[in-house]
């Protein structure tokens, strides 16, 4: 069984392993007893855990964006590329088209992070502050991931110790049923209460070069407050109350979270008037990021090129939205190089942003077909930089940032029946530029509700949120109507995705989702 912990181990560093910036190599032994004998070697571990929240940063956008409503759910896209994940664009999930497999490969993570768990608070190499601050951040992730999987599946495997490590144990001792929805909601609160527990004494520092994308007790802040408004606001499959026992000391409790993020005075709007500079490549870590997942030139590019036009066909045949062709030295204007098209945006979607607002032009490259007019409406977003004259993308990829908290504070406030409009307009006034007093909160007629919504609608396209959005607000009305493939009690049952079959075939105790 050493023998087994060992090779384990090894394997656990070599997989970690990726570049200079998460170089995690212990500075010693590999060994499982003395690993963490030291302060580096901890910090080695707990910087790698970042490196595969970042390896799953395409699935947190696939399991939080592709089933809002917003994307084009044809086979092909304009430049006759095959649309991918269309069974999750069109809500058209099935057992045998799941999209996401293997729970997302998060228990691999997961069980790293309970490994940490268990091994800090033994280490003779912290003193009790860095114990404390550690904890805070794997608790903090922990939650991160379960949280994911409770709103993509409901009812999950609840694994809190790294069993493999435990001693001796045989394969049928890994297996585990699906907790319930309860259960994995009250795991949650409880596991990022401990996070922030474990902060309370931090002031709200980041202990580690790599800044916003290392996770905080500002992250934790804002992930306790998101899971305690899912809690007020979503019921379980079928169930007639929502998780949370105490709705007014909940939202009491989250709007602190987030006040104590907006009191450390650390954060805030990156720029009051210019949307665009907020994901600027040359101003990472500006103060309205609290916590994001990095890319960086020359060491890891994040996966939005699939959003894009492919280079073998360049924009031929294609026009602005004056009718002006793209042609000759302007073919490729946004000087792409092994892009691919396998994600486009609804035209309907897009018509959504008025013509006021500065974002649609900043999140939105849209072209038309010459013959035809038909419309493909491109992410503009995350278009990175040039190196070379070639385009590389490498903007962070923000997980919570500033005007996230406003809103949620928005939320928060109209739950509980005062006045969100300072937190909705602080949005709106960035959004608007000059037109904003046209579109100040509240429009004539307009409820909270809707207004909130909206804006986190336009201001978070492509930030994994619109799904995980319209599944808790409006009790989930426009999430069920997308649920256009099934009928009856299918609908609220189809919210929820559905287990691929090698995850059952390997664990006999794992049952199916209801209603696949």
């Amino acid at each position: 069984m050493k023998k087994i912990k060992y090779i384990f181990l090894v394997l656990l560093i070599g997989a970690l392993q990726s570049c200079d910036y998460l170089d995690l190599s212990p500075v010693d032994s590999y060994g499982i007893s003395n690993y963490w004998s030291t302060k580096d070697q901890a910090e080695r571990f707990i910087r790698g855990l970042h490196y595969r929240v970042r390896e799953r940063q395409e699935i947190f956008f696939k399991m939080g964006e592709l089933r809002g409503g917003a994307y084009l759910g044809s086979n092909s896209s304009l430049f006759n590329q095959t649309i991918s994940d269309v069974p999750a664009v069109t809500n058209n999930l099935t057992v045998s088209n799941y999209v996401i497999g293997n729970w997302g490969n998060f228990y691999m993570d997961i069980m790293q992070i309970n490994h940490a768990i268990q091994s800090v608070p033994g280490t003779s190499a912290l003193n009790e502050s860095e114990k404390n601050y550690y904890l805070g951040v794997l608790h903090g992730l922990r939650s991160f991931y379960y949280f994911h999987l409770f709103r993509t599946y409901g009812g999950v495997p609840l694994i809190e110790t790294a069993r493999v490590m435990d001693g001796s144990f045989t394969p049928a001792d890994l297996n585990q049923p699906r907790a319930t929805e309860e259960e994995v909601f009250d795991f949650l609160v409880k596991d990022i209460k401990a996070s922030e527990d474990y902060f309370a004494n931090d002031a709200f520092t980041i202990n580690s070069t790599d800044k916003s994308s290392y996770w905080s007790k500002a992250a934790t802040k804002m992930l306790r407050a998101e899971i305690l408004l899912w809690g007020c606001q979503v019921k379980p499959i079928g169930g007639s109350s929502v998780y949370s026992r105490n709705v007014s000391g909940d939202l009491a409790a989250a709007k602190q979270a987030l006040q104590d993020v907006i009191d450390c005075g650390k954060y805030g709007f990156a720029s009051k008037t210019n949307f665009e500079e907020v994901f600027d490549v040359t101003k990472k870590n500006n103060k309205e990021m609290i916590f994001v997942i990095r890319y960086m030139l020359n060491e890891k590019e994040s996966f939005f090129s699939k959003f894009m036009y492919p280079t073998n066909t360049n924009l031929v045949g294609f026009a602005d939205a004056n009718g002006v062709e793209y042609k000759g030295d302007n073919v490729n204007p946004l000087k792409l190089n092994g892009t691919a098209s396998n994600y486009q945006y609804k035209k309907e979607f897009f018509d959504t942003f008025s013509a006021d607002d500065i974002r649609r032009s900043a999140t939105f490259f849209d072209v038309y077909k010459v013959d035809g007019g038909e419309a493909a409406i491109l992410l503009n977003k995350y278009k990175g930089e040039l190196d070379n004259d070639m385009r590389k993308f490498t903007n962070d990829w923000p997980v919570y940032r500033y005007a996230d908290l406003q809103l949620m504070m928005a939320e928060i406030v109209a739950l509980e029946g005062g006045d969100p409009a300072v937190y909705i307009n602080s949005i709106r006034e960035r959004a608007y530029g000059s037109a904003y007093t046209t579109h100040k909160y509240p429009r004539e007629g307009e409820i909270a509700e809707d207004a909130i919504l909206e804006e986190r609608t336009k201001e978070f396209v492509a930030e994994g949120k619109r799904w995980y959005d319209i599944r808790r607000m409006k009790g989930g009305k426009l999430a069920k109507e997308l649920q256009i493939s099934v009928t009856g009690d299918l609908v609220e049952k189809h919210l929820l995705w559905p287990v691929d079959a090698t995850v059952m075939s390997k664990d006999p105790m794992v049952e199916q989702t209801p209603g696949y």
